[in-house]
């Protein structure tokens, strides 16, 4: 996103000029502000107290006459505020005539043009790539403007590169067996963590900076998430993994054995309830997702009726489990309802969100009577 960068032109008396870019320079005496290609910019020009509008003719652009009334005015001056779109894109050496001419609220010419000169220099500094390694970060090839300070991933600058996209991340070391420990034969670094099995082809855990990184066959996994078996500070079990590197997080993760409750970062096979992840919220049996079930389970918020062992919260009705048969509202079981609810079987009274199969006789609701046999009007 390019910044908006206002140019502060001392029209009167040429007292100066500000600018928040790196390098740009404004030289009084040819009236020359020097710019770069890779920015917006709105010139902030004083006009003289008298000034109505102004007239603003730009030489060497397409952009042609333009006409600007004061931002703000007081007894002394005027000032202007013009976006100035000429020089952004524009090749190096460009220069543009940018002249105001002012005219009071009789559209009488106040006598007072000043014509400024807005010249563009595109100086690009290459960084050559630097290859990362085991041991220590690098970069890519990329450029940097003097004059705004951006970085681009090419001279022309149509490309421009955050701070992150400088940096390219540490390699992994190459472990190969070397008797009880193993080395690195990149840079010879030493580890003994997880030593059992690590070879070339290693898979599972090994840390790494702090973190737990999953390897398959010696090579760091590519999964953008997977839940995968291994060992994490003694503890065998199925993990859960993003980008191959181990996360504590409680959510529903895949893999290629189903759809698993994860807790802490682990599957945890006690799990029967209902989770939930970023697809939604899911009925769980002995930590995996049941996509057979069809009934109401129940979690931490309460009783749900799932379909193909998912809370649609879609469903309204009257539905059942082995508990009985129950009232529910956008699939949540409403134990607070007491009145009459249908299904494809009938129309059932409900008491605190349960049909009432003992009731027997009439019923009253909404100030109709009905007649109710087991729980069921007839």
């Amino acid at each position: 996103m390019n910044k908006l960068i206002s140019v502060f032109l001392a029209l009167l008396m040429l007292l100066g000029i500000s600018v928040s870019a790196l390098a740009w320079t404004y030289d009084a005496d040819s009236k020359t502000l020097t710019v770069c290609p890779h920015e917006d910019i709105t010139l902030t020009v004083e006009g003289p107290a008298a000034a109505s509008f102004a007239q603003i003719t730009v030489t060497g652009s397409a952009e042609g006459n333009t006409t600007a009334k004061p931002s703000s005015a007081s007894d002394s001056k005027t000032v202007f505020k013009v976006p100035f779109s000429a020089s952004k894109g524009a090749a190096d050496g460009s220069a543009f005539k940018v002249t105001f001419q002012y005219y009071d609220a009789d559209k009488q010419d106040l006598g007072k043009d000043a014509t400024y000169t807005v010249r563009v220099v595109d100086n690009m500094k290459q960084t050559a790539a630097v290859a990362a390694t085991c041991t220590s970060v690098g970069n890519p090839n990329y450029y940097t403007c003097s004059i705004c300070g951006k970085h681009f991933a090419d001279v022309a600058g149509k490309q421009a590169l955050s701070s992150k996209d400088l940096v390219t991340e540490k390699t992994d070391h190459h472990w190969v067996a070397n008797g009880v420990q193993f080395k690195c034969s990149l840079c010879g670094a030493i580890t003994t963590e997880n030593v059992s099995g690590k070879t070339d082809n290693f898979t599972g855990f090994m840390k790494k900076d702090g973190k737990y990184i999953y390897y398959v066959n010696g090579n760091r996994s590519s999964a953008s998430s997977d839940v995968v078996y291994g060992t994490i500070n003694g503890s065998t079990g199925w993990y859960y993994i993003e980008k191959g590197v181990f996360t504590k997080t409680t959510t529903i993760a895949k893999n290629a054995h189903g759809w698993w409750r994860i807790e802490n970062g682990k599957v945890n096979f006690k799990y029967n309830g209902i989770g939930h992840n970023g697809y939604g919220w899911w009925k769980c049996k002995n930590g995996k997702v049941d996509f057979s079930y069809n009934g109401i389970a129940h979690n931490e918020n309460g009783w749900w009726k799932c379909s193909n062992g998912r809370v649609t919260f879609k469903e309204t009705g009257v539905y059942k489990n082995e508990n009985g048969w129950w009232f529910c509202e956008h699939s949540k079981v409403k134990f607070n309802y007491n009145g009459l609810a249908s299904n494809q079987f009938g129309t059932w009274v409900i008491k605190n969100g349960k049909v009432n199969f003992k009731y027997n006789g009439k019923y009253r609701y909404n100030k109709v009577n009905f007649t109710v046999k087991n729980g069921k009007v007839v």
